[in-house]
């Protein structure tokens, strides 16, 4: 019997959802960079580099602002349930 490999076990795919999350609750990737401490730059290549890795679209630009694809709004709202839960977890033993 093979183990399925975990997506998250490689770090540069949780980073690449994060800003992906940030990015899509802002609508901005200049908002998310701000958050992140990183350049706008560094996000793109993140979500450039995830969209390569899904083999899907999940942003589209729109003039000076983003847009999400079906795809890259399925794994928002799914990443947004995710990051608060562990959001909960965290507080919940540091509280």
């Amino acid at each position: 019997m093979q183990l399925r490999r975990s997506h998250l076990r490689d770090p540069k795919i949780l980073r690449a959802l994060q800003y992906f999350e940030a990015v899509a609750r802002h609508g901005s990737v200049k908002l998310a960079a701000e958050e992140f401490g990183v350049s706008a730059s560094a996000v793109s290549h993140q979500l450039r580099d995830l969209s390569q890795y899904l083999g899907e679209e999940i942003v589209l630009r729109e003039g000076r602002g983003i847009a999400l694809t079906d795809t890259g709004r399925r794994i928002h709202v799914e990443m947004a349930a995710v990051l608060k839960s562990m959001d909960t977890v965290i507080d919940s033993v540091i509280g």
